[in-house]
């Protein structure tokens, strides 16, 4: 996770949320933890990474009352205003072209 290193550095604003369900098989129940607390990162910037956890599988939103506290807990994280580093949401057809570029960069410089 070299990519969120990078960018949790360059921001140090930056937040993180982790989410996960007890009972997931695809990602298991410390590999959320265990991935983090391995970042490459100052142990200060640790604090910036929040975790959520949830009786359920890994389709949090198939029990009714898990995704509404999935729903909570997304929305008392998620910021209220933006921050000046990032003045504006991405939308999926930025993201796309970003992605899209970083790979043809990378392609180029092979």
């Amino acid at each position: 996770m070299p990519d969120l290193a990078y960018a949790l550095k360059i921001n140090p604003k930056m937040r993180v949320l982790v989410t996960g369900g007890y009972y997931d098989l695809a990602t298991p129940y410390f590999e959320g933890q265990y991935e983090m607390h391995h970042l490459p990162i100052p142990k200060k910037m640790q604090e910036n990474i929040e975790y959520k956890y949830y009786e359920s599988g890994h389709m949090v939103y198939v029990n009714e009352g898990v995704l509404k506290m999935f729903h909570d807990d997304v929305a008392n994280f998620s910021p209220r205003q933006p921050s000046s580093i990032c003045s504006a949401p991405a939308t999926h057809n930025d993201l796309k072209h970003q992605n899209t570029t970083e790979h043809a960069r990378r392609f180029r410089a092979r």
